[in-house]
């Protein structure tokens, strides 16, 4: 009996993934935003967001991410330029203009995203090159 519990925890720990990756936009690394995976069709546990960085991300095994199938949403903003009065001043703010800052990655990469990956037991690569353009929904 002790054999098959020591067999079934060993199974289960197994079935741990880390995923990491080199994410791009129209062929430039994004520099700064986040990656987010969630869990689908039976998949067990929770998910996991990481911060691109550079064009890199990290999820290590740690995370607690199991095998299994998820839904990707890339999200990543960059600065306008343009200068912005704060719609509302919370206590502590001094309600001086800030940069304004865009989301660029489309729709179809984060609210709408179609993006799946399938995960295996231990170590996964996710890497994508996104694009504007509709013909590539990667």
């Amino acid at each position: 009996m002790l054999l098959l519990f020591v067999f079934i925890l060993g199974c289960r720990g197994n079935s741990q993934s880390s995923v990491s990756g080199k994410l791009s936009f129209n062929s430039q690394p994004i520099q700064d935003g986040s990656i987010r995976f969630f869990p689908v069709d039976g998949t067990e546990g929770h998910g996991a967001v990481a911060k691109i960085e550079k064009g890199r991300y990290d999820i290590p095994l740690k995370s607690g991410l199991s095998s299994g199938t998820y839904v990707v949403r890339i999200t990543a903003v960059r600065k306008t330029g343009r200068m912005i009065q704060p719609r509302e001043v919370m206590p502590g703010d001094d309600g001086k203009p800030t940069e304004e800052e865009i989301q660029f990655i489309p729709s179809k990469y984060n609210s709408k995203t179609q993006l799946r990956v399938d995960l295996k037991p231990g170590s996964n690569t996710f890497d994508q090159d996104l694009s504007a353009s509709p013909a590539n929904s990667t």
